[in-house]
């Protein structure tokens, strides 16, 4: 399933609305089909696959090039890759809950939840704000983990 096709808006916007087709059919492995840009903004769209859990669709040139022309992307990729695998049992393994479970008190803070197969939280976040932000994650479950992002980066934290 193909839910972020060539929308021409950036993936922060929040007319993005993944979140509505993942936690209402999480079995579904979809694919971000926007990242086609190659090195002009691929760091955004890298980031809002990673939290979003959907699968990379890496479309060269409109496969017209080769992974090593794009060092930067690829070498960005393959940090976000490795840290999915990293969270598996979540990300991969685990079903998508959107924001349930948890909140996040900062607005430049887009964060998802995915709970494992033994019931246990973890959130995928993406800091959206140009400077380095410091936020507190609340879980349901009454833990709580403040957390400082450099600017637009991800990280995946278990509650």
């Amino acid at each position: 399933m193909d839910i972020v096709h060539s929308s021409n808006i950036k993936a922060s916007d929040r007319r993005f609305f993944s979140e509505l087709y993942r936690y209402t059919f999480p079995e579904i492995r979809a694919t971000n089909r926007n990242m086609a840009m190659d090195e002009k903004n691929y760091i955004e769209n890298v980031n809002y696959t990673f939290i979003m859990g959907l699968a990379y669709d890496l479309s060269i040139f409109r496969c017209l090039g080769l992974p090593s022309e794009i060092p930067n992307y690829i070498a960005y990729l393959k940090k976000a890759i490795d840290l999915r695998k990293e969270n598996a049992e979540y990300l991969i393994h685990g079903k998508f809950v959107d924001t349930d479970g948890f909140s996040v008190d900062h607005p430049e803070m887009r964060c998802i939840g995915y709970v494992a197969k033994d019931g246990s939280l973890g959130v995928a976040c993406w800091n959206t704000a140009k400077e380095e932000v410091t936020f507190t994650l609340t879980g349901e479950n009454g833990n709580v983990r403040t957390e400082t992002m450099e600017a637009n980066s991800i990280a995946f934290y278990t509650l």
